[in-house]
This record gives C-alpha cells, structure tokens and sequence, in this order.
C-alpha cells in the first residue's frame, strides 16, 4: 500500500530528481539548497514525494496557516500538472514548511490565472 510516508520501501527505489532550478532570489540560477523529488503511483493516484533539505532550517518562512491562501511569501514546494500536454490547462499544488496547502485549477486561456476555488 502507498500512502506517502517517505519511509516506504517504494520511495528508496524510486529515482529522485535533484536538478532543480531557483526561483527566488534568483530566478533560473542551480538550486541554492537540495531538494529531491521522488513520483509514485498505484492503480488510483500519482504521489509525490518531496524532501526539502535547508542549511539554514531556523531562518525558514512560513507563516500562512490557512489553507488556499497565498504562500508566495514563505518558503515552498510548488508543482503543477500540466495533464493535456497543452501548456495552457493543469493543476497546481504548494505546500510551505508549516504544512500549509494550497491546490488550484489552471485556468485555459488565462497564462497562469489559478482557480483556488477548486479543491482537488
């Protein structure tokens, strides 16, 4: 059974990506700090599995608590799905160092306008 905890024997065998990009403080620059994203899946469910790694874990920003609300000013994971292969529809998912989660619906024809009306 998966059911996302990183401990998992399916996680150890799953090859993580590590060459990231940053997007802040400078935007298109090598990741200043590792990260490493392993994907999972069963017949029902895509699972992401993510760990962050900080040399500098006090100085993290997150102070949102609410979920759906706008994380751009705290430290973050953000994905999006772009699951018609159309570059223009999809879904996007973030989490901040608190657990805090937002999800949204890209919205066709609008760039990067997000519905977080929608709860996936």
């Amino acid at each position: 059974m998966l059911d996302g905890r990183l401990s998992e024997d399916v996680w150890a065998q799953a090859q993580p990506a590590t060459d990231f990009i940053e997007q802040d403080p400078v935007n298109g620059e090598p990741a200043s700090e590792a990260t490493e994203v392993r994907l999972a899946y069963d017949a029902n469910r895509l699972v992401i599995g993510v760990t962050c790694l900080d040399s500098e874990p006090t100085r993290l920003f997150a102070n949102q608590m609410q979920r759906d609300q706008g994380l751009a000013s705290d430290d973050r994971f953000m994905v999006s799905l772009d699951t018609y292969a159309d570059g223009r529809t999809g879904y996007y998912f973030e989490i901040n160092p608190s657990g805090a989660m937002g999800d949204g619906l890209i919205v066709p024809g609008t760039g990067i306008t997000i519905n977080r009306a929608w709860d996936g």
